[in-house]
């Protein structure tokens, strides 16, 4: 056999001389030489692509440990590590849309008092209480119900409501859950607050639906040890309602849309005026006259009664200062006070600043506070009501009757006038009983040194007994109703002619 060569030459280029360089190589040579150049290149080009399919692979792990972090930070509760609220609009949303023919409801939980526990028990062990609570529902809800914590102590749970209402399933799961959860950790009865939407169109969107369920629960009222409400439209109304006057109410005193109108107070033996409340109307220029109860309730609620208290007590400052500077003998006037207010530590010196504002003897103000104000508890209270007798503020329990009140609170409290509520008064109409009880408050608080005052004095026989009983003073329609000032400066000169002053 014939063995292929391969033969090249060059030309050596010389001044002197004119070769050629002839080379000659079998072919088997040069074939070793390549297959060798393959193979290593092949090898080098395996190396590489093996390891860009490594690094390729790194990166995809990477990249989806780092979704998955961020699925985790985006859709987990950071302190239970169970759902929060963005997954559960998600999750709900499709388990809603896969069960068309099931009837479902969002629940909304809230734990009562969770800043008491916090308070008292430390922040460490109520985290303990709130992750305790996530896993009970976690486990719980599962198989197309699914639960998150929305924030602090809130949760949401998206339940079936097929064969029973959601009231009766969710308190079954309450009673076995607060048995364990109540032996826990802690040593506090817990109990839940819970606002209930049920979902009525399933394409409605699940953050709307949660919007209802957490109105509903802030709206809530008490049942025994239970809270529990279902969302309606006139709450719905309300809500509305309540956030027309909120946006109104700043600009409402700014613009001094709140009158003052003012109520005479009747010596019951002489008839003659001995002092005035002032009572708060709103005079809105869109929604017209508008009585206490519409607004003064969620005032309480907003905080926002703290800013008209004390706009009505400078009003009837200035009144007062007014009739001193014209030479009318001033009529006190008493100012209601939301407890609200005492929760501020310089609440008596703002109210001793305004009365030196307008250079006011502190008699000429009285200040009215709630029988509701008073608890079981009431040491803070009664400290600030003796720094306000000792600059020299009349203090009035206004209500009287009308709550639950201990009659032990008539010499616990430091009040120098008692105002009975008109309930208490309308029952002695037709309750021998309620004349004596009536008769024997009115005969306590003035051993006790106190002043009597009974509102709601409609007719002549209810105050022909207050006299008997020695009633000191009235306050009711018999004699007049609340009234603008000037009306009320009209009503007093009239007194005075009549009663002869």
């Amino acid at each position: 056999m014939v063995k292929k060569k391969y033969i090249s030459y060059a030309t050596i280029h010389n001044p002197y001389t004119s070769w050629n360089l002839v080379s000659i190589v079998d072919e088997e040579v040069i074939l070793n030489k390549s297959q060798k150049m393959v193979t290593k290149a092949f090898i080098l080009c395996s190396v590489v692509i093996l390891l860009f399919l490594i690094m390729a692979g790194y990166v995809f792990r990477m990249k989806e440990k780092t979704k998955h972090e961020l699925e985790q930070l985006a859709y987990t509760d950071s302190l239970t590590k169970i759902n929060n609220v963005n997954r559960f609009y998600i999750k709900a949303s499709e388990i809603l849309k896969r069960n068309k023919d099931i009837a479902y409801s969002i629940i909304c939980i809230d734990v009562n008092n969770f800043k008491y526990i916090n308070e008292t028990y430390g922040y460490k062990i109520g985290d303990q209480l709130l992750i305790q609570i996530a896993q009970k529902l976690s486990d719980t809800f599962k198989d197309d119900e699914i639960c998150a914590r929305i924030n602090n102590d809130h949760f949401v749970v998206l339940i079936k409501s097929v064969f029973e209402n959601p009231e009766v399933k969710y308190q079954s799961l309450e009673r076995a859950f607060l048995n364990e959860i109540n032996q826990g950790i802690i040593k506090y009865p817990i109990s839940f607050s819970v606002g209930v939407y049920r979902v009525e169109d399933k394409n409605e969107a699940v953050i709307s639906m949660v919007d209802k369920a957490l109105l509903t629960l802030k709206n809530i009222k008490k049942r025994k040890n239970i809270y529990f409400a279902y969302y309606s439209n006139d709450l719905l109304q309300k809500f509305i309602k309540n956030n027309q006057i909120e946006n109104m109410m700043q600009p409402a005193l700014d613009n001094q849309e709140f009158k003052v109108f003012l109520q005479p107070k009747i010596d019951l033996h002489t008839l003659s005026i001995i002092g005035a409340e002032a009572l708060v109307r709103w005079v809105s220029p869109s929604k017209g006259f508008m009585q206490p109860d519409d607004f003064i309730p969620l005032f309480e609620k907003n905080g926002f009664i703290v800013k008209l208290d004390f706009y009505v007590l400078e009003e009837c400052c200035k009144k007062i200062r007014e009739w001193i500077d014209k030479g009318i003998d001033p009529i006190p006037i008493s100012v209601n006070q939301s407890r609200i207010n005492l929760d501020d530590p310089f609440y008596v010196e703002k109210l001793n600043d305004i009365l030196q504002k307008y250079e006011l003897p502190v008699n000429l103000i009285e200040i009215e506070l709630t029988e509701g104000m008073f608890s079981s508890s009431n040491t803070k209270l009664v400290k600030i009501m003796e720094r306000m007798r000792k600059i020299g503020f009349s203090i009035s329990m206004d209500d009287f009757g009308s709550g639950y009140s201990s009659l032990n609170l008539l010499k616990e409290i430091p009040v120098d006038i008692l105002k009975i509520d008109k309930v208490f008064l309308d029952e002695t109409a037709n309750s021998r009983k309620s004349r004596i009880i009536i008769s024997q408050v009115v005969s306590m608080a003035r051993k006790l040194g106190m002043k009597v005052v009974c509102e709601g004095v409609e007719n002549e026989e209810q105050a022909a007994f207050l006299r008997k009983i020695h009633c000191d003073f009235a306050q009711g329609y018999l004699y007049a109703k609340p009234m603008t000032i000037a009306d009320f400066e009209e009503y007093r000169d009239r007194n005075l002619k009549e009663v002869g002053f």
